[in-house]
Order: C-alpha cells, then sequence, then structure tokens
C-alpha cells in the first residue's frame, strides 16, 4: 500500500468516528465535505515535504489542524491557493 492510500485510509477512519453524515450503502461511501478538505490538506503537506518545501517537523502544525478540523475546533478552507485556518 502506497503512502497516499495509508493517508487516505487513515483519514476516512477518522471520518468514520467523528462525522456524523458518514455512511455505506449498495458500496458507495457518503462523507461530508470535511474528508474531501482534509484529504486535500495532507496531499498538499506531503508535497511540500516532498519538494523540500517544508520541515516534517513543521508539518506537525498543519496535521494538528486537520484533526482539530475533523473534530470541528477550527475550520479550514482554500482561498487563492493558500490554506486558511479559523478559529470556530
Amino acid at each position: 500500500m502506497s503512502l497516499k492510500e495509508k493517508n487516505r485510509e487513515l483519514i476516512l477512519s477518522v471520518i468514520k468516528q467523528s462525522d456524523p453524515n458518514y455512511k455505506i450503502k449498495d458500496n458507495v461511501y457518503y462523507i461530508g465535505s470535511k474528508a474531501f478538505v482534509a484529504n486535500s490538506v495532507i496531499q498538499w503537506i506531503l508535497e511540500r515535504i516532498d519538494n523540500g518545501d517544508l520541515q516534517s517537523e513543521s508539518a506537525q502544525f498543519y496535521i494538528d489542524a486537520v484533526n482539530k478540523y475533523i473534530v470541528g475546533e477550527v475550520n479550514l478552507r482554500w482561498e487563492n491557493g493558500d490554506l486558511i485556518i479559523e478559529g470556530l
């Protein structure tokens, strides 16, 4: 399993536990928009680490933000290619 697949599985696992909109019906996964945003941020983090634009130690800040987003403590959104982290 690739790192990308592992990350997707991890995000899906967390979403299963915390997103009330999550359900499976006839092999179709129904998830809220949080899964898509969380996945896009994780992929962005991994890409920046791979490119050398972000140190893995600094990535922890963004990973913490994703975790807080999933449980509803902050809002994450993209604006002109920049990640915006907003407190609720």
